[in-house]
């Protein structure tokens, strides 16, 4: 579908912040390997929320 938009619309990876290091490989898949263009991180699931501790190892990945 991205392809055929012709530049209007653009992939972006959806990861759990809460998902370890397996995510940081998926998301490091994503954007290299598949070619998407950002990641979308929920805000909160059940009674967990987003906190500076919490994306720590999503903040601190090496991917560009």
């Amino acid at each position: 579908m991205c392809k055929r938009s012709n530049g209007r619309l653009y992939a972006n990876a959806v990861l759990s912040p809460w998902g370890g290091k397996d995510n940081l490989y998926e998301l490091e898949r994503c954007l290299k390997d598949l070619g998407m263009v950002g990641v979308q991180l929920a805000c909160h699931y059940g009674q967990l929320y987003l906190g500076p501790t919490s994306v720590t190892p999503v903040r601190s990945s090496p991917c560009p």
